[in-house]
């Protein structure tokens, strides 16, 4: 019985060793620093950025719309698009 218990506590700290630890904290960026890169829906796409801090140019918030997909939500259990009630885009994260 012993060894079936240190079988299993092995077991758990190979799992644990295979994962870092989840932890959350503030940091401080430099506004310089706030840049979105994303490429747009062209073919080949083109990349793209823009600073978040100082974006002035409205043609630089077309492009990122018309490159994020039309975003879904939860809404009893399923994916919901209602865009008279939630309109966003959404960006694939690659």
């Amino acid at each position: 019985m012993e060894s079936v218990i240190l079988q299993q506590i092995d077991a758990t700290h190979a799992a644990l060793r295979k994962v870092e630890p989840w932890t959350s904290r503030s940091v401080q960026v430099p506004i310089e620093y706030l840049k979105l890169f994303f490429l747009d829906k062209a073919d080949p796409p083109q990349p793209h950025f823009i600073t978040l801090t100082t974006m002035t140019n409205s043609s630089e918030l077309d492009t990122l719309a018309t490159s994020c997909d039309r975003a879904t939500f939860g809404r009893a259990n399923e994916d919901v698009l209602d865009e008279s009630y939630r309109k966003e885009g959404e960006l694939d994260l690659s």
